[in-house]
């Protein structure tokens, strides 16, 4: 397969050609120029080449097969989405990536908190179904500005006093998680996007101070009632309140 030679991104998924599961791309044969790559299930996944792609600012894997090594050399990444990846058991390489400013991790076995809570200028954050135990780390990234948190099945407990500093934090998604403190969500008062779903919420109270809340979901939280704090969300264009309290649908 040839490129062109000024290609600067591409985005390929063999997921959408059944047939053709085994088409695939020499990473070797891209060009230099290329600083964005999407690349969805490609089952000959050319991981050996990966790293001949020192140009790349923006990556996106999903449902593919690498390791660290592979990934390694890229050091101009500044955005990086791993989603579904096998083989990939340490973050290690994150360390050697100072340019990074997105981060989404999805169904991945490596939980390496040590090499994020490096990360400390990071301002977008997505970990779904992932296997982090602590996620203190997060208190320290100060240049947040969208943190998405989701599990699957299982509800462990977060802490939004872990948020406290984020003051430049107006996105936030939490799925399948309980809150501890959820009263300290009153400090995000820059807030503009608030999804909080399935999380044991009892009370709304904290929108009172989102004068800029935009888009709020709070659904699947059997315990919540009191909705007439939204007449304190006078922006509000898009909301979700489903199955919550005595609202079922």
């Amino acid at each position: 397969m040839l490129f062109r030679s000024n290609l600067t991104q591409l985005t390929f998924n063999a997921e959408q050609h059944y047939y053709h599961s085994r088409l695939h791309i020499k990473f070797n044969t891209l060009p230099n120029t290329l600083t964005h790559l999407n690349y969805v299930k490609g089952r000959d996944f050319d991981e050996a080449h990966l790293s001949t792609l020192t140009n790349l600012t923006h990556l996106k894997l999903d449902s593919v097969y690498m390791n660290e090594t592979h990934i390694k050399p890229l050091i101009n990444l500044e955005s990086l989405a791993l989603h579904s990846i096998s083989g990939l058991h340490s973050l290690s390489f994150l360390t050697v990536m100072p340019a990074m400013k997105e981060l989404s991790f999805e169904n991945i076995s490596a939980a390496d908190s040590t090499a994020l809570s490096l990360l400390t200028t990071l301002t977008s954050l997505s970990l779904g179904n992932h296997n982090f135990t602590d996620l203190t780390f997060i208190g320290a990234m100060t240049d947040l500005e969208k943190l998405v948190l989701n599990e699957r099945y299982s509800r462990h407990d977060f802490d939004i006093a872990l948020l406290e500093n984020l003051t430049k934090l107006n996105e936030l998604v939490i799925t399948n998680y309980a809150l501890v403190s959820p009263e300290n969500l009153a400090n995000l008062t820059q807030m503009t996007s608030l999804i909080l779903n399935n999380t044991g919420l009892n009370s709304i109270s904290f929108v009172k101070s989102m004068s800029e809340l935009l888009k709020l979901d709070v659904s699947n939280n059997s315990e919540l009632n009191d909705i007439d704090w939204l007449e304190f969300t006078p922006k509000i264009e898009y909301l979700i309140i489903e199955r919550i309290g005595s609202i079922s649908n």
